[in-house]
């Protein structure tokens, strides 16, 4: 399949909620960038590689996460 436009926003927030249901212990700070751009991407494949990074600072033993999205403009 084609890689579409996407929102990364979107599928952060959807690993975030996988994270949040198996590790309840840990707290996500999110700060995102409304003016970031639409990128060429597969929803389900970028929900799979947030979902293990977050999922291996879980069990690596972090207890807060944060996750910074920033679009510089120039």
């Amino acid at each position: 399949t084609h890689a579409l436009p996407i929102n990364v926003h979107a599928p952060i927030e959807q690993a975030q909620a996988l994270l949040a249901a198996n590790h309840a212990h840990v707290t996500v700070n999110r700060r995102f960038d409304p003016s970031l751009p639409d990128i060429a991407g597969h929803h389900d494949q970028l929900v799979q590689i947030f979902d293990n990074l977050l999922r291996n600072a879980a069990e690596a033993g972090a207890t807060i996460i944060d996750i910074a999205t920033f679009y510089r403009h120039s």
